[in-house]
């Protein structure tokens, strides 16, 4: 997946590039959005990406300001100018600042799809290049079992021109990978625990780097075992067998071993989970996968480590706690601190009955890790969150009710990417905040402002000018906005819906109502914009 950040100072460019780039182009990840050059820059000195594409006309640093200070300091990542002008004196100073594309308005999603294939294709061959002029000179000093590690790293991040490199090496050493069977196990130091009794990021780093090495050392000579780093800084072992139980005898045994090591050596027990038994290692990405998706679970089970998943409950909540995961990083990119809130409660709803305090921190953290890693954040973010976390910990350990954890885990994903918009937002009223969560958890339902006023304890007449000083709009329009922008979304995800079912699912009883509300907010029926949406998609 590449990364690529937006930089338009029209708000429905920004909006539009951002939430449909991804279905443009499948392999791209919006994972950063500025208003003008000014914060692009603040956000290339807290993330890495791998494209910007930016507008060339902007107040504080335009486009190509912008696109010389890329060149300059960060000549990894591509630059793409949008402009409005069609002037070969642009695109002649564009090309002087390093820029490797230039699109015209009004853009279409062909043009879109093209550049961004144009330049994940530079990408993969520049990356291919840098890796073997990089590899041919180190394989000759790498030892099997490293070799081995290496390999297993490259399958595990699915990146193809690594894994045939470095088999190519394997298979001319005659370095034999797996038997008939395998399997990965992840294992994960529990974060959580070692927060909540004290420890700071760079202890928790050392710990996961601990596991690593011990892992390596324990199993340096057994030809079965291979070790590895994955993502989040966890371990993963590939583990060999003649037969699938063989397999998962030896993933329960191997288990047990390092837990009894680092139980009696650092106190603390690592968390675990093993994919699915394959034949052929060119599947092993998929028993990855089914590892990582698995320890999860791991989360709230105590039968360790956690066997590949099975049960409809099981797959639920994985499933649960991936969609939202995706909608608050939503949130976070586009900086909608309220709905972040409400999504917040949603994902540690999927807790139920399980939750308890450790439960809830693991949840956090892997919520942290999660949007650090979409979002390619320097490492130093993730250790402000931290920061942030144990110090909220600390001063509430003895009472971290429900609220206190959403509270906590607001803040703590607030203070990876303090930009304008999230200061703003945290400048809003508590108030505004309180009614905006329950706006966006309640809009299917016939709220109105003096029902939205009593549920969060104060009289109608102060809400509503609190909506008017702090949004800039009437309640009315708020929650009408809110409504037409879900709408939308179900639109184009249901287009064969029918159109009073459409108008329940956001609130509206009256379907005339909704027609006539939906006409004036896009100048168009719902029929139409149906229609419209399916000739475009």
């Amino acid at each position: 997946m590449y990364t690529v950040m937006i930089v338009d100072d029209e708000p429905l460019m920004l909006k539009y590039l951002g939430g449909n780039i991804s279905r443009i182009a499948p392999k791209w990840c919006v994972t950063g959005l500025a208003s003008d050059g000014l914060q692009a820059v603040n956000l290339l000195q807290r993330q890495k990406f791998d494209l910007i594409i930016t507008d060339i006309k902007m107040p504080e640093m335009d486009g190509l300001e912008l696109a010389k200070f890329v060149y300059e300091i960060y000549p990894q990542t591509q630059v793409v100018i949008i402009s409005g002008f069609d002037d070969f004196e642009y695109a002649r100073r564009a090309i002087r600042c390093g820029v490797s594309d230039y699109l015209l308005k009004p853009l279409s999603d062909e043009n879109i799809a093209e550049t961004l294939k144009k330049s994940a294709a530079a990408m993969d061959e520049k990356e291919s290049k840098l890796f073997s002029d990089q590899i041919i000179g180190k394989i000759a000093s790498l030892t099997d079992a490293e070799l081995k590690s290496a390999f297993l790293n490259a399958i595990i991040q699915a990146n193809g021109a690594d894994v045939k490199s470095l088999y190519t090496a394997i298979y001319n050493r005659h370095i034999s990978i797996m038997e008939s069977n395998a399997c990965i196990m992840v294992l994960s130091i529990d974060s959580a625990y070692l927060l909540m009794h004290g420890s700071d990021y760079q202890k928790i780093l050392s710990e996961q780097m601990r596991l690593n090495q011990r892992c390596s050392e324990i199993f340096e000579c057994n030809p079965n075992i291979t070790v590895c780093y994955c993502e989040f800084n966890n371990t993963a072992l590939l583990i060999c067998g003649k037969s699938k139980n063989s397999v998962e005898q030896s993933v329960r045994s191997i288990y047990n071993e390092i837990v009894c090591l680092f139980e009696k050596e650092f106190q603390v027990k690592p968390r675990g989970a093993y994919g699915t038994v394959v034949e052929d290692f060119l599947c092993l990405q998929k028993s990855y996968q089914v590892a990582a998706e698995s320890l999860v679970l791991s989360f709230i089970e105590e039968n360790l480590p956690v066997s590949p998943v099975s049960s409809i409950s099981q797959k639920n909540f994985i499933n649960g706690i991936s969609t939202q995961i995706s909608s608050i990083y939503s949130d976070f990119i586009s900086g909608n601190g309220s709905k972040m809130r409400a999504d917040l409660s949603n994902f540690f709803g999927i807790l139920s009955e399980r939750k308890d305090q450790l439960t809830s921190v693991r949840l956090l953290i892997h919520l942290l890790n999660s949007i650090t890693q979409k979002s390619k954040m320097k490492e130093e973010q993730l250790e402000k969150a931290f920061q942030q976390l144990s110090s909220l910990i600390n001063a509430d350990l003895s009472n971290l009710s429900e609220k206190s954890i959403i509270d906590m885990s607001h803040k703590a994903i607030l203070s990876l990417n303090m930009d304008n918009s999230f200061r703003n937002q945290e400048e809003n009223s508590q108030i505004v905040d309180e009614a905006k969560e329950y706006i966006y958890s309640h809009y299917s339902e016939p709220i109105s402002l003096t029902l939205v006023a009593e549920k969060i304890g104060v009289s109608s007449s102060y809400l509503s000018d609190l909506f008017h000083k702090e949004i800039g709009e009437p309640y009315s329009k708020f929650i009408t906005r809110v409504r037409m922008e879900q709408v939308t979304i179900l639109m184009r995800a249901n287009p064969g819906e029918k159109i009073y079912t459409l108008a329940i699912q956001v609130g509206f009883v009256n379907v005339k109502h909704f027609n006539s509300v939906f006409k004036k907010f896009y100048n168009m029926t719902p029929t139409e914009f149906i229609q419209k949406n399916m000739v475009l998609h």
